[in-house]
């Protein structure tokens, strides 16, 4: 719909251009002797469509994406055609080109807002606006073919396809903002309804590739000067970021001032120097050439094995849905209680804390003489009474106690059950995420036992050296690649990159640990991946490439021992007595007199950055006067807070905000220590 309504008024203006041509009282120019080629200066306006999976939140797909977007580019360059035959010219043009973009999503993640106004709780929506600026100087070369010439008539229209390419040279800068539209009475905790999420450079934008078709009518001015009217379309054939799924197509309209230069005449032939008669040669048949592999290579894979011993604070808190006293199903994990162990439990922050109920259970049972508390709460705005509140903290508090009693056949008369309707430590109601929080069983004992960290001592940690694993490619024709498809693999597939239109020179592999995983233990110090390219040509046929490249343990001098302090409550720095106990018995266990240790602050993404930042900063130094009170020759690297620079939980769940507003005490001792 948008290309045809972009294209009728151009059709107007090329029938009502069509009569210059044929009157019959127009002088007549003379016609350029051929053949001559022609320069010229070309300008156009486009409306282009945004074809977009870009996530809101990078790494958090939860948040939802955008999706599609219309904006406005111009362009402006140089062209050139060259004849080839009377109808036929070989079309090139250098352009600056703009294609900005403005992606809008609205969305209330399913949460509620008290709205002052209507004195109700109504979804709480939110709109981010993506908008960037990409300006590429783009290379576009194709064929013009004028269908009337061939007929023998003399009309000037003509058509265009083409293909180009183009780099983000002169920039690629984006700004990305978020407004409470709903309720109108909510602002951001920095006292505004709109502000800036980020802002920067699009450092992943990439080589821009695409197709255009076009039809124009020229417009002869002089002997020498033609001016074109054109109006076309351009599809774009890949994504404008490396890591993200954004193509960027559109319709436009151009003018396009040409000049003819003339090449000169060739001399008369003397009669007696007459040539003689060469029969013409016959036209040799172009054979289409295919795509062709030629090179398919990358560097050695570096990987460092290292000693670790991680210690798994357990955040003593289950969260509930709004006025809803249902367990949710992440809680209520599949187990075997006759089996469950917590040191099998997979290394890892969240799933450890999603098997809480199960965890505490089992050490129930294992400490025979433990009562456990159970106190449920409400955010103090659910249902419309202090008392239904009240019973609904009840309900909560019995769902986990019903959970413990039928799952594991912990006995009733060792759980005491209470209700609040709010946490003695309460986040912010003025935050829809506060609100969240805020509804949540409590859970603690008289043993610390119950509650202690999960951890897994002494085992091997295998982390790559470098972020991204990068193949080069080389290939004759790439422009026929319909679909490709990389991966990494050794026995099976480890990592896998797949896209489509035109191969490109190069293909990223995103390397974290969760690949080396698979194979830690079994490669050996000087060991060989294989990596693998198919290639559909757009005839359907297949072309493929293989290599060998080496992967190199090397290991790590140094033991680890990491420890995150969590239960710092919203906007608090104080370490609590449960942080204190977890801190004397990890100094005791993992620091050594050659030992450093290295501390990193950090909050959730709720508040200004800069309070974040200061917040973060305020609890690391909390932590380190307080290990220096422990152990006053300890050596401590680096006390930094970073703020929310850094979410290595999910933010849209209180679980993983909980676990951001935390310090991370890393203990480096060397390995000949022991």
């Amino acid at each position: 719909m948008i290309c045809r309504h972009a294209l009728i008024p151009l059709v107007f203006l090329l029938v009502g251009l069509a009569p210059l041509r044929a009157q019959d009282d127009s002088p007549v120019v003379p016609s350029l002797p051929e053949p001559y080629t022609y320069v010229g200066i070309i300008a156009g306006y486009g409306l282009l469509s945004n074809t977009t999976t870009l996530e809101v939140y990078p790494g958090s797909s939860v948040c939802g994406s955008f999706t599609n977007g219309d904006s406005y580019g111009l362009f402006v360059g140089l062209s050139y055609e060259y004849p080839i035959l009377p109808f036929l010219q070989i079309s090139a043009r250098g352009l600056f080109a703009q294609r900005p973009a403005t992606l809008v999503m609205r969305t209330d993640n399913g949460l509620l807002a008290y709205d002052d106004v209507s004195g109700t709780d109504v979804p709480f929506v939110r709109e981010n606006v993506f908008h960037s600026t990409l300006r590429y100087l783009s290379i576009d070369a194709g064929l013009r073919f004028e269908p009337f010439r061939l007929l023998d008539m003399d009309l000037p229209f003509y058509v265009r396809g083409s293909v180009d390419a183009g780099d983000p040279i002169f920039g690629a800068t984006f700004t990305q903002t978020e407004e409470i539209i709903q309720p109108q009475s909510r602002l951001f905790p920095d006292g505004t309804k709109r502000h800036v999420v980020s802002s920067g450079s699009l450092n992943d934008a990439t080589t821009g590739f695409g197709a255009s078709g076009a039809a124009g009518y020229e417009m002869r001015l002089d002997k020498h000067w033609f001016l074109d009217v054109e109006a076309g379309y351009r599809r774009g054939l890949n994504s404008v970021l490396n890591d993200q799924q954004w193509t960027v197509s559109g319709v436009y309209a151009a003018l396009n001032l040409r000049y003819g230069l003339v090449e000169p005449e060739a001399k008369p032939i003397e009669p007696e120097a007459a040539p003689p008669v060469l029969s013409e040669p016959k036209p040799v048949a172009q054979v289409a050439q295919p795509l062709v592999i030629k090179a398919f290579n990358t560097e050695a894979l570096e990987v460092q094995e290292t000693v670790v011993t991680e210690t798994y604070p357990l955040l003593p808190y289950v969260f509930f849905d709004s006025t809803s006293a249902d367990l949710r199903e992440r809680y209520r994990p599949a187990v075997d209680t006759k089996t469950f162990n917590e040191k099998k439990l997979v290394k890892s922050t969240l799933p450890i804390y999603y098997q809480l109920l199960n965890i505490v259970a089992s050490r129930m049972r294992s400490h025979p003489n433990t009562v456990l508390r159970i106190v449920g709460t409400t955010d103090g705005r659910e249902l419309g009474s202090a008392s239904q509140r009240k019973t609904l903290a009840e309900e909560r508090a019995m769902s986990v106690a019903d959970y413990m009693v039928g799952t594991w056949g912990i006995s009733e008369d060792r759980i005491q059950i209470s209700a609040r309707d709010l946490p003695t430590m309460a986040s912010n109601p003025q935050y829809m995420e506060g609100l969240e929080e805020n509804r949540r069983v409590e859970i603690s004992a008289d043993d610390p036992e119950i509650l202690a960290p999960v951890v897994h001592a002494r085992f091997m940690e295998y982390v790559p050296t470098q972020s991204r694993q990068v193949f080069q490619v080389q290939a004759l024709h790439p422009e026929l690649s319909q679909h490709w498809d990389a991966t990494i693999s050794k026995n099976n597939n480890l990592a896998r990159v797949s896209g489509t239109g035109v191969l490109p020179g190069t293909i990223p592999f995103e390397v974290d640990s969760s690949i080396m995983v698979a194979i830690g233990r079994e490669i050996s110090t000087q060991d060989s991946l294989a990596g693998t390219l198919s290639v559909v040509q757009k005839d359907g046929s297949t072309v493929s490439a293989y290599c060998n490249f080496p992967i190199r343990k090397s290991q790590n001098q140094f033991e680890l021992s990491r420890l995150s302090l969590i239960v710092f409550d919203f906007d608090r720095s104080e370490i609590s007595d449960e942080n204190k106990t977890m801190m004397q018995r990890f100094i005791r266990e993992a620091l050594h007199a050659d030992s450093k240790v290295s501390i990193t602050g950090s909050t959730d993404r709720l508040g200004e950055l800069q309070y974040n930042k200061t917040l973060s900063q305020s609890r690391a130094d909390e932590v380190q006067s307080f290990l220096r009170r422990l152990e006053q020759s300890v050596s401590v690297d680096r006390c930094e807070g970073i703020g929310a620079s850094k979410l290595p939980y999910d933010n849209n769940l209180p679980e993983g905000r909980f676990y951001c507003r935390t310090v991370s005490i890393v203990v480096q001792t060397p390995i000949t220590h022991h």
